[in-house]
């Protein structure tokens, strides 16, 4: 099971739980300094840098917490941080090619824009419920952020977010569907609720939404996902991470944390006992992610090794890693 995305290269690492510094327990860190003509010349020193104009912080905070509190003191109370930077401040996985160099903020459509460099403003009526004031920052919802990154992320990817933040109790399905069904004619609706469709809070890492995603834009029927194993006397053997309960197929992604001489025995144990019981393993990689028609090529032969074809070999969207 892959825990986070760096094991692969393609990814940020740790999912960016390294960003996620907004909870109860770590409040806003009250370092920026808002700049004016009177203490202008007190913070020009090499003590200091300057992450956006008329801010200054300690010189090595630079990480995107900082950076997005700096902000704040110099936007406008109804600037919310939105879309990429507001899914990464909630600590959710987001792909590699996916920046946070540029902060995204939200105002309302007309009036006072925000013109700064390395800042994107979008313009968007937000509902009171599409906000949340966390130590300070006011970030948009989990689920407007969901949505409104439907025009961004590819529907895997756009799945493996939506996952995490169930997973974590961030929003519920209900919440979701109430935002999307606001925001009708945004960019990115159809895909948004097909994300909503999709999501699955058992789900425990980003690949293995992606492969769950993955398969189902392939035609086959959706696994599910991390199942636990039991033998005829109802002893636990293994936690699968995509599993066919029927036709007894276990899908596991091989990361490089199974790479340890201590993991890869645990796993040659394991992969053992579910033979016996006679469990199919079908072992993804990195590669079969970047490259569908491997992963599809490996499930197909399980199929067909247990006598059975998916409901459609035709791929319902074109996938997009």
């Amino acid at each position: 099971m892959l825990t986070d995305w760096a094991s692969t290269g393609e990814h940020h690492t740790t999912t960016r739980r390294d960003l996620h510094l907004h909870s109860a327990h770590m409040p806003l860190h009250p370092s920026a300094i808002h700049i004016s003509r009177l203490n202008r010349d007190h913070y020009r020193n090499a003590q200091w840098w300057t992450p956006t104009h008329g801010v200054r912080l300690p010189l090595g905070m630079t990480s995107l917490p900082d950076r997005a509190a700096a902000l704040t003191l110099v936007t406008p109370p109804t600037t919310a941080l939105s879309e990429r930077t507001s899914a990464a401040l909630w600590g959710g996985p987001l792909p590699l090619e996916i920046p946070l160099e540029v902060l995204h903020v939200t105002l309302p459509p007309g009036g006072f824009h925000i013109q700064r460099p390395d800042v994107v403003c979008h313009r968007r009526s937000l509902s009171p419920e599409d906000i949340r004031d966390v130590d300070g920052l006011r970030l948009t919802s989990p689920e407007r952020t969901l949505v409104d990154l439907a025009g961004v992320l590819s529907l895997p990817h756009l799945v493996a977010l939506g996952d995490d933040f169930l997973r974590r109790n961030l929003m519920t399905q209900r919440d979701l569907h109430n935002v999307v069904q606001q925001s009708r004619k945004q960019r990115g609706i159809p895909s948004a609720r097909t994300a909503a469709m999709l999501l699955d809070a058992r789900s425990e890492s980003p690949r293995e939404s992606v492969t769950r995603v993955l398969l189902w834009q392939g035609g086959f029927p959706m696994p599910t996902p991390n199942v636990d194993i039991c033998d005829a006397s109802g002893n636990f053997v293994a936690r699968g991470d995509l599993v066919y309960e029927d036709l007894r197929i276990v899908i596991e992604y091989d990361g490089s944390h199974h790479l340890t001489p201590g993991q890869q025995s645990k796993d040659a144990d394991r992969r053992l006992k579910l033979n016996v019981l006679d469990w199919l393993i079908v072992e993804v990689v990195s590669r079969d992610i970047r490259t569908p028609q491997r992963l599809y090529d490996k499930v197909l032969s399980a199929f067909a090794y247990r006598g059975a074809t998916p409901l459609t070999l035709r791929p319902r969207t074109r996938p997009r890693t």
